[in-house]
């Protein structure tokens, strides 16, 4: 049986399809959760006037765009609207229900006007609504599944990519040159690392560390005298792949994370990407060190072709087939990952709501079965499907 016959029978066309729609529906729910689960209403009619306040509401809150001071105190059942156009579920990931507070299961009875007001899901602890949250978890794992391993893949394939393509002998610099740039690099790191912690709030360091960039721009393309040495890229990669792998995920991001005044969205990102970028670059490295000795790679040197072009337009496209099971793998250990944090209470802030979030409150009160059942089948369904992705593109390639 060949390749592509065994790839069918391993993936019938009913489980492909079935894992589209799964992702298309994880999709769409991440994109449109605040047009389903929403307390503000898709269009309203207030004292004449014609408002759109899921759209408005970004636009005010960078101060772009002002409404009437009603809408700011928070509670949109109280306030006399003339019309309005409501979404599917009243309720956002943070609306407290005073009305039904404490821990209530989709069994039990509702203090509620209407049926559109119900509980589907139930409310955790705070009586805030689990459907809500629930549809807000899907943009909480896609969002930090792929922004972290979109940085992870850049930093990867250029790092792993630039040691497969050179390794250890065909990098050639003097060795002031060489001197300078280890130097710029140290100090990129930190300045860096600075405008990380700082936020970009800083202007000093935003200056020092784009300063910091251009110069070392200059200092790559400007020729240095002195002997040329040979730079061991792929040696000192995979020094630095063996330090970062030695730490196991969950103590990197802990020995981290308290380091930021407060921490946020974009830190536990960053950290997730410098945990996973380290596999994406060994298998960038072993691929390109594949490519860069065949013989089409050789026809084009020999025509003149740069290595920068040589490496990134000829060898980059053919090496991404394989790189692409490592992302699908990559992003189910991210998805993971964020679920861990928000289990145990730490990276982001308190209020965000998750599945790792709802599925923390299980361990204080473990009658609260729905805010295990729920938000896990939506997990076991992210990682799944990305597990039946990854095995899919390795079977194809």
């Amino acid at each position: 049986m060949d390749r592509s016959q065994d790839s069918h029978c391993r993936f019938p066309i009913t489980t492909i399809v079935s894992i589209r729609i799964g992702w298309g529906l994880a999709i769409f729910l991440a994109i449109a959760g605040d047009w389903i689960a929403n307390e503000k209403p898709l269009y309203c009619l207030y004292e004449e006037k014609h408002y759109f306040p899921i759209l408005e509401a970004p636009l005010v809150e960078m101060g772009l765009k002002t409404w009437p001071a009603a809408f700011n105190r928070g509670n949109w059942r109280e306030i006399p609207l003339q019309d309005a156009v409501q979404t599917l579920i009243p309720y956002s990931p943070g609306t407290i229900d005073r009305r039904n507070l404490g821990l209530r299961s989709p069994m039990q009875t509702w203090t509620s006007q209407s049926t559109r007001e119900r509980h589907w899901l139930g409310t955790d602890r705070l009586g805030r609504d689990v459907l809500a949250g629930w549809i807000r978890g899907f943009r909480m794992a896609l969002g930090i599944g792929v922004l972290s391993m979109l940085l992870a893949a850049g930093v990867g394939i250029f790092f792993g990519g630039f040691a497969g393509f050179y390794s250890n002998d065909r990098l050639r610099l003097s060795a002031l040159k060489a001197l300078v740039l280890a130097i710029w690099l140290a100090g990129a790191c930190w300045w860096g690392w600075a405008a990380l912690v700082t936020r970009g709030s800083s202007g000093p360091v935003f200056t020092w560390l784009l300063s910091w960039m251009v110069a070392g721009l200059l200092w790559w393309w400007i020729p240095f005298p002195g002997r040329r040495i040979a730079i061991p890229a792929d040696s000192l990669l995979t020094w630095v792949i063996q330090a970062v792998d030695a730490i196991p995920a969950l103590f990197f991001v802990f020995a981290f994370l308290p380091l930021f005044e407060k921490p946020g969205f974009a830190h536990v990102i960053l950290l997730i990407a410098l945990i996973r970028w380290t596999g994406i670059a060994r298998l960038a490295r072993a691929e390109f060190f594949r490519i860069r000795d065949l013989e089409y790679i050789q026809a084009a040197r020999l025509l003149g072709v740069g290595p920068w072009r040589l490496a990134w337009s000829h060898i980059l496209p053919n090496a991404m087939g394989s790189l692409w099971i490592t992302l699908a793998y990559g992003m189910a250990a991210s998805v993971l990952l964020e679920a861990y944090l928000g289990f145990l209470g730490v990276g982001l802030p308190s209020e965000t709501v998750s599945w790792g979030s709802q599925m923390q409150q299980v361990r204080d009160s473990p009658s609260a079965w729905w805010l295990a059942v729920f938000p896990g089948l939506a997990l076991f369904w992210m990682l799944y499907s990305l597990r039946k992705a990854g095995e899919k593109w390795q079977f194809n390639t």
